[in-house]
């Protein structure tokens, strides 16, 4: 709102991210979309074999104030 109108590169950028996170395309984006997209396989401490996919899962949506 203090920048004015976005452009519409930028709006097509964030209908894109939008579409994404949108997984079953309700026109929502969900705690259970975000989940559904999260892949703890990449997450350090799991490459790292430091803590579980569980445990990574786990403290990603504890980040979600829900």
């Amino acid at each position: 709102m203090l920048r004015g109108d976005l452009s519409p590169a930028r709006v097509g950028m964030i209908r894109q991210a939008y579409d994404k996170l949108d997984v079953n395309k309700d026109g929502k984006v969900t705690l259970d979309d975000v989940a559904r997209l999260y892949d703890v396989s990449m997450h350090p401490d799991v490459i790292q074999k430091k803590m579980t996919p569980e445990q990574a899962y786990r403290q990603f949506m504890s980040l979600w104030d829900t």
